[in-house]
């Protein structure tokens, strides 16, 4: 029987219906990722662990002519650390390297991604047994619990947690099957998210469009309409083919869209593959597709059914008279005989107010343009060309060395006199719970004042003493305290109150993070039990320190990390996410301004090809009504470009703030250059008006002889 097996046998509580257990060799260790390195905690199994009954583990791919010394690496190191099948791998210990050819590759649900910061890899028979036996110290046992629907599964698995640690001073992590789904699809969501705006903006688009449509139908058709009528059709007769006639257009508009969709998947589906390690193949959702199908028809009904009212006010005797227009009375707003502006400029002027209607429809579509584009690009700017990694991690360094309670003091003068460390700090992590059984990932400081991440502590400051501590936001929110709230903290049987003094933010463990002081953990942890960790920059590679320190201290060192490599690493597929949004969305805003200006100018030009017909009988050139054209739309896209620029900008930080607030972001400090504004001006006002120019040029085919002849 296995060494703890027993006495696991005799705590689990009855609101387990059943569990699995196993033991594994476990070390945090550098490995290799996507051409760098990550150094996540590693469980190596045997093959025996295939038949785990909970966190089942699925072979995906595999070469079954790989007969010994082989490794099954999880998905996530195929999807998103660039590694194959046949490749050599490495697994670094302190004192010893084992190398192993990759014979496939795992999916299991808690160990599959890093950003749970755990991976589990499968090794065969011999090479496990020689592991376990030439690293004691790094044998650990794995616990997998199914609790009953009706308790708290994250409290009571906490609580035998704490049970474990009392009784055996055995130390636990644990992990929630809703914190490791929301860690492996953080990037998914913000992708979703982003994308339903998008969507719903250019509903919002669509449907003024369809209004401006019908009016222009109604308009150019009104004629037609009155003969209709004349003969015996009624409205209720017209607008039913009016909603034949647009319904066809959407389901043949839909079924383009929903086939290029599904050839596009693939490339999105990659993407995020690659970040969450989860395996997806794109196949036809019956539910998905027919629930799209369902909403568009539904939108697209009740908007041409308001739309089409204006046909009950066509009478037929009017109609046939090709309508009555009187003079209405308004204000002059450019009277040309007072204007001091050349002749162009005040009929693009007298023409803007005329076409007020077209104006407001071009600068709301603007609008919402530009808070499309001002998002894409703050998140290219802070995910793709300038990290922003404040967001992402609680310090930022060049690496981390953790090492053992017994050279801590050697090892820290060791720091101090090396001159190729230009600054280090006392920074270790351990793990504690609330009084309810909460489970916190906390950070241990000595001085706060040397940390590189102000911003992770948004509100309050850290702790000074040892009765203070500061909680993340996510979790002070959800459970009412603020800044000056007492909390009390437990580990085992040990409990201590303490003040707050700030909130943090990081999107690490659900939103459950503490910071305390040195002497303040102490409260309730053994000193003993915390392996000093040190965070350095350094001016020259940290890989140089880490192997430095390495060599000296061999097995003294528990774990390191080398924060360029692992930013290297795990950076590219946020950036790939984020060059896809910039580039897609700049692709759907010079579709959506090509097709409403195109719309709009054709609606406009068809109206008013009497007047230009006059125009160019008394004389004016074609060029002129052209220039006249483009100027009467240019100040709303202009202005509305402007506004919309300025007011994105503003509005950045509380948009993907809402977005990432689910994650642990509580207050979000997305930056967007000035250079990002300034290229996002001019391509939205570029676009426009080459597209107003090139509609423009239709007016050259408007001819007075053949407007007076009918023709």
């Amino acid at each position: 029987r296995s060494r703890n097996k027993e006495y696991i046998d005799s705590v689990i509580p009855k609101s387990v219906t059943e569990y699995d257990y196993e033991e594994v060799i476990s070390y945090q260790t550098p490995i290799e990722f996507n051409e760098g390195e990550v150094t996540p905690i590693v469980n190596i199994i045997n093959k025996n662990s295939l038949n785990r009954k909970l966190s089942r583990i699925e072979i995906l791919e595999e070469d079954k002519n790989i007969k010994d010394h082989y490794i099954y690496l999880p998905y996530h190191m195929y999807t998103g650390g660039g590694i194959k099948i046949g490749d050599t791998y490495k697994i670094k210990f302190p004192a010893r390297t084992y190398t192993f050819k990759v014979k496939g590759f795992i999916n299991t649900i808690y160990a599959g991604s890093y950003n749970m910061n755990k991976y589990e890899v499968l090794v065969c028979d011999e090479d496990y047994k020689k592991m376990e036996l030439e690293n004691p110290d790094t044998h650990v046992f794995n616990l997998y619990l199914n609790f009953k629907d009706s308790v708290d599964a994250n409290k009571e698995s906490n609580k035998l947690v704490n049970k474990i640690f009392v009784d055996k001073g055995v130390e636990c992590t644990t992990y929630s099957l809703e914190l490791t789904l929301l860690s492996r699809t953080f990037i998914s969501m913000i992708f979703l998210a982003s994308f339903l705006v998008i969507s719903l903006i250019i509903i919002a688009i669509v449907i003024l469009m369809i209004s401006n449509n019908i009016s222009n139908y109604i308009r150019e058709n009104f004629k037609n309409l009155g003969a209709l009528k004349a003969m015996g059709y009624t409205s209720k007769d017209i607008k039913k083919s009016l909603l034949l006639q647009f319904s066809i257009l959407t389901i043949v508009g839909l079924v383009l869209g929903i086939i290029s969709c599904y050839l596009f998947m693939p490339v999105i589906a990659d993407m995020l593959i690659a970040q969450s390690g989860i395996p997806y193949h794109t196949a036809f959702n019956l539910v998905a597709t027919v629930s799209t199908v369902i909403l568009i028809l539904l939108i697209i009904f009740i908007a041409t059914t308001l739309s089409i009212r204006k046909i009950n006010k066509v009478e037929p005797i009017v109609a046939l008279r090709d309508g009555v227009e009187t003079h209405s009375f308004k204000k002059n707003h450019v009277p040309l005989s007072k204007s001091r502006l050349p002749i162009n400029i005040s009929l693009s002027l007298k023409n803007m107010y005329k076409n007020l209607k077209q104006n407001t429809i071009s600068f709301i579509t603007v609008l919402c343009l530009c808070f499309l584009m001002v998002v894409s690009m703050a998140m290219y700017q802070n995910f793709s060309r300038e990290p922003n990694l404040s967001l992402m991690t609680f310090e930022i360094v060049d690496g981390v060395i953790i090492v053992d309670k017994d050279i801590e003091k050697e090892f820290e003068q060791d720091l101090k006199n090396d001159e190729e460390i230009d600054k280090y700090e006392y920074l270790s992590q351990y793990e504690i719970q609330d009084t309810n059984y909460n489970h916190f990932q906390v950070y241990v400081l000595k001085d706060p004042k040397k940390l590189n991440n102000k911003d992770s502590c948004y509100e309050g400051r850290y702790p000074k003493y040892d009765n203070e501590v500061v909680i993340s936001g996510v979790y002070a929110k959800e459970n009412g305290y603020k800044i000056g709230d007492s909390i009390s903290f437990r580990m085992g049987d040990k409990k201590f109150n303490y003040l707050i003094t700030g909130f943090i933010q990081t999107t690490n463990n659900g939103g459950r993070e503490a910071v305390f002081m040195y002497d303040g953990i102490t409260h309730i942890v053994d000193a003993d039990n915390i392996a000093p960790g040190y965070f350095f920059d350094s001016n020259v590679k940290a890989k140089k320190i880490i192997e430095k320190y390495n060599k000296k201290y061999g097995e003294k060192i528990i774990t390191t990390l080398d924060f360029e490599e692992l930013i290297e690493s795990q950076m590219d597929t946020f950036i790939n996410i984020a060059n896809l949004m910039a580039v897609m969305t700049c692709i759907i805003t010079g579709c959506i301004i090509m097709l409403v200006l195109y719309l709009l100018m054709k609606t406009l030009i068809y109206n008013r090809r009497y007047e230009y017909g006059i125009l160019k009988a008394v004389g004016y050139r074609s060029r002129d009504l052209i220039i006249q054209n483009v100027l009467a739309f240019m100040p709303a896209i202009i202005i509305a470009t402007l506004i919309g620029t300025t007011v994105s900008y503003f509005l950045v930080d509380p948009y993907i703030g809402f977005m990432m607030r689910p994650f642990g972001i509580m207050k979000c400090t997305m930056k967007v250059p000035m250079d990002l504004m300034f290229v996002t001006v001019l391509f939205i006002i570029g676009v426009s008006t080459i597209m107003a120019i090139l509609m423009s040029l239709k007016i050259k085919k408007v001819e007075p002889t053949n407007l007076l002849t009918g023709e």
